[in-house]
């Protein structure tokens, strides 16, 4: 039986773990340092096996390095990690999440990401080491609006130090899908 896999905020001490496994998949480390405060990682039994990074401009956020374990693979442990990114970009109130692709714009037009043109990216997303890299200009842009009701827009409360309600709710909600998941496989 495969131990369960936590999703959770990467640690400064997981920074070789990331890198190792973009390196093996020759995705960019230019810039994962600056990043490990919004990068989520899928851990199983203490283990490192996936990551999913989230550069903050005041204008738009940069999803990147998006990798799991070849072991962990088609296991949604991707889906999952893009899902943890995506609930940071909301409650950071982000307007929108760009990403570079080569092979998977399909797969994540399954999140609401739509291709866009390279004028439509803002300057500071585009300034990123990610766009300034080699790879870069032979990889599709893709957008996802973060639209926000503002009837719903959540009062700042502000729980252990400075975390706020809407995060403690967001970490609740992965917990309880953790929950569920361990549960279900426990029944298979």
């Amino acid at each position: 039986m495969i131990p369960p896999i936590e999703i959770e905020s990467a640690r400064p001490q997981d920074l070789d773990s990331i890198q190792a496994l973009l390196g093996e998949h020759g995705l960019p480390i230019d810039g994962m340092l600056d990043q490990i405060p919004t990068t989520v990682v899928a851990r199983t039994a203490g283990r490192v096996v996936g990551s999913a990074g989230l550069e903050l401009y005041p204008d738009g956020a940069l999803l990147r390095s998006i990798v799991v374990a070849p072991q962990m693979q088609r296991q949604g442990v991707g889906h999952r990690l893009i899902e943890a990114a995506i609930a940071i970009a909301i409650t950071r109130r982000v307007p929108a999440i760009y990403l570079l692709t080569i092979t998977t714009e399909e797969y994540f037009a399954k999140f609401g990401f739509t291709r866009v043109d390279r004028a439509a990216v803002p300057d500071m997303v585009k300034g990123s080491a990610e766009f300034k890299g080699a790879r870069s200009s032979s990889a599709a842009v893709m957008r996802k609006t973060l639209q926000r009701d503002p009837r719903r827009e959540p009062r700042l409360v502000f729980l252990q130090g400075s975390r706020t309600i809407e995060l403690f709710w967001t970490e609740a909600l992965a917990a309880f899908r953790q929950q569920v998941e361990a549960e279900s496989t426990k029944q298979h």
